[in-house]
């Protein structure tokens, strides 16, 4: 079932362009195990492309028509291809962290396919002192989760370091700070945030940001709340793209 987009997300998706993307990505470097053969980065992206059962999350991606009242709303894809997400490159020679940021750079430089869901994941080898790369744009968050269990009882096994770390769990859980926030309309955003649990939904929160009254970042939220609302109606006034005459 569609579900509108929140007012914040709304904000970044409308300001992205194609010299601007909007979307986050991270960078990890894994040491492959001892007896790994030449062929790990294909093992281990083959093996992703095996996977059948995707969570839900993944299978989202924004969409609006006239159905939609011109609004923007999250809606799964009935024609999810795991491999248009998920990706196996090689680096050129000779290798280095150099030719690593410079292929990142690129990937990250290119806007996500608003068709599709709005993540990818890449593989990436070549590296010269053997290391695999992952370049990815999401993280499950169900720490129940099959796949997810699965994939931390491998690296137990396989990994002393990260047995050790994921038994000590030494992490926290901010409900309250700051963040600085940068929007290409608006430009940087100072805000206080707070983190609320949705009791009949486990696993989900609400974070709410807010700016101190009388800052620039206030002036700056309700700047882009009012263009943001200004583009919505504006889409809204466009016909949907399958009532466009052929």
């Amino acid at each position: 079932m569609p579900t509108p987009i929140d007012p914040t997300s709304l904000g970044f998706l409308l300001a992205e362009n194609r010299n601007q993307p909007m979307h986050v990505a991270g960078l990890q470097l894994f040491e492959k195990p001892a007896d790994a053969g030449a062929d790990f980065a294909r093992q281990v992206f083959e093996s992703a492309l095996e996977v059948e059962d995707i969570a839900p999350l993944f299978k989202k991606r924004p969409y609006f028509s006239i159905g939609t009242l011109g609004q923007w709303v999250w809606t799964e894809d009935k024609d999810f291809d795991v491999e248009h997400h998920v990706r196996h490159n090689a680096l050129p020679q000779p290798g280095r962290v150099r030719e690593l940021l410079e292929l990142v750079s690129r990937l990250h430089g290119t806007m996500l396919a608003r068709e599709r869901p709005l993540w990818e994941c890449h593989i990436i080898e070549g590296l010269a002192d053997g290391r695999v790369a992952n370049n990815r744009a999401a993280a499950g968050r169900n720490p129940y989760d099959k796949d997810l269990t699965d994939l931390v009882g491998e690296l137990s096994t396989r990994s002393e370091e990260f047995r050790t770390r994921w038994a000590r769990h030494d992490v926290k859980y901010h409900r309250t700070g700051r963040k600085v926030v940068h929007h290409p309309i608006v430009g940087d955003l100072d805000l206080a945030f707070e983190a609320f649990e949705l009791p009949g939904e486990p696993g989900l929160r609400v974070n709410v940001y807010t700016a101190d009254p009388g800052t620039p970042s206030e002036d700056a939220l309700k700047l882009l709340a009012s263009w943001a609302a200004t583009q919505t109606d504006a889409d809204a006034a466009k016909p949907a793209p399958d009532t466009l005459p052929r």
